[in-house]
């Protein structure tokens, strides 16, 4: 592979993951993006159909699956000793680790073996990792470290657990307007945190969110942040939304059990500028409550619509 072509394979594989995952894409956006053709934007719309209908359907209910049984430690990586895998995606894997004469425990985020890394995307990784050890937020999965060992690239986080956003929504439906609420609370901040070490979070599906045992919620898939944000505008109270702002009207809208698919223009403008204002005001000040007042509006006219 070569390291031209990476940009447009991360993409793939990141809009790959929305699909089977169920989260909702910006179609528009993706075509604006230039990382993929018009053709092969309409092919994945075209699939994302399909597999959202063959959800639809009513499927015989199966046995219980017996309980899955735990991989043997697979070794070392870098300063970690590998416990199990916990977790396989499309572009790499997440193993429970533990770090140090201490032995902290951790999660480390693994790309895949067969991805070929050039030095200078080594260092580019190398300065991501920084970054992210430099975000400290509540709502944001603290990374600790990252690099390269065994000729795989690597970040691993703190140990957390929990249920995600998507799975509530499939156990208990849409969560109460109050909660809605919470949680972009909790996520801009989050998002503010990333912003201000140069980095987007983008890709804000239900799936990479975690309910906190403690409360409130926790954006854990780093790998989909690995994007320097240099020369990228950031919000202007919603005249000129960034790629998170869109992304977080996309969740909110789902959170609230709207269809799927890009709400219209008249949907994003009180949306995003409620969350502009949130993202500008200082926490608990007169003026992140009135946006916080006026987000809660905005959603109520969305669901009465």
């Amino acid at each position: 592979m070569t390291e031209e072509s990476n940009p447009r394979t991360d993409r793939l594989l990141r809009l790959a993951e929305s699909l089977t995952e169920g989260a909702d894409v910006d179609w528009d956006s993706e075509t604006g993006l230039d990382l993929l053709s018009a053709g092969t934007v309409a092919g994945l719309r075209d699939l994302a159909a399909v597999i959202a209908a063959h959800r639809g359907l009513s499927l015989p209910q199966a046995s219980p699956p017996e309980p899955a049984r735990k991989s043997a430690a697979p070794g070392t990586w870098g300063p970690l000793r590998l416990e199990r895998k916990v977790g396989q995606g499309l572009s790499g894997e997440v193993h429970a680790a533990v770090h140090g004469d201490e032995e902290t425990p951790v999660l480390l985020f693994l790309r895949r073996a067969d991805w070929e890394i050039s030095e200078s995307m080594k260092a580019r990784f190398a300065e991501e990792c920084d970054r992210l050890t430099r975000a400290r937020h509540p709502h944001l999965v603290r990374v600790l470290g990252g690099g390269v060992h065994q000729g795989r690239l690597g970040l691993f986080t703190e140990d957390v657990s929990g249920v995600s956003l998507q799975e509530r929504l499939v156990v208990s439906g849409p969560p109460a307007p109050d909660t809605t609420l919470a949680i972009a609370e909790d996520l801009v901040g989050a998002i503010r945190s990333l912003h201000g070490v140069g980095l987007f979070g983008r890709d804000l599906g239900p799936g990479r969110i975690l309910e906190a045992p403690e409360g409130g919620v926790v954006l854990l898939d780093l790998g989909s942040v690995l994007e320097l944000a240099a020369g990228r505008d950031l919000p202007d109270a919603g005249t000129r939304p960034d790629p998170d702002m869109e992304a977080m009207v996309r969740l909110l809208i789902s959170l609230r059990g709207r269809p799927s698919g890009s709400p219209s223009s008249g949907d994003r403008t009180g949306l995003t500028q409620a969350l502009a204002r949130l993202y500008h005001a200082a926490p608990d000040s007169p003026e992140a409550r009135r946006a916080r007042v006026d987000l809660g509006v905005a959603l109520g006219a969305r669901l009465a619509s």
